[in-house]
């Protein structure tokens, strides 16, 4: 798995897809991420308190019109997710291998990341200026691939 999207990918519980929407709701408020996972219709689809609001307590989830997510495999790059999250415009995406969930991945996730990414990059620039500046020897940098 690319190490940048292995950290990022947060598991989720697996439900039933008999299980009842009154039910699912329950576990959902119980999660810290507001998500859960069911497989039918040889799929798997993303279950969230938003889709099951106003659904009757008692109807089964396989039953219930949960919005089609996309399911991805654990070794894309984070440009390849970039690009899938923004084409399909969800806020989720479910990370598969082999069949089996190992979890989701969230776009406010990924974007925290890069942002992370951003500022610690800016960070060490600073750092290698100051360096530079404050050096009392002139530092020469060059490119191996030149010489």
């Amino acid at each position: 798995m690319n190490e940048g999207i292995r950290g990022l990918v947060e598991p989720v519980p697996v439900l039933s897809p008999e299980e009842s929407v009154g039910k699912a709701l329950e576990r959902l408020s119980r999660q810290p991420i507001p998500f859960a996972l069911a497989y039918f219709e040889r799929r798997w689809w993303c279950v969230t308190a938003a889709a099951l609001a106003g659904m009757p307590q008692t109807r089964a989830l396989m039953d219930t019109r949960l919005r089609q997510t996309v399911e991805i495999p654990p070794d894309l790059s984070m440009e390849e997710v970039l690009g899938i999250l923004e084409r399909e415009g969800g806020e989720v995406l479910i990370v598969v291998e082999g069949g089996r969930p190992l979890g989701v991945l969230r776009r406010s996730r990924v974007l925290k990341h890069l942002l992370d990414q951003a500022q610690m990059t800016r960070a060490l620039a600073k750092e290698m200026a100051a360096v530079f500046r404050n050096s009392p020897l002139p530092i020469i940098i060059v490119k191996r691939r030149l010489l």
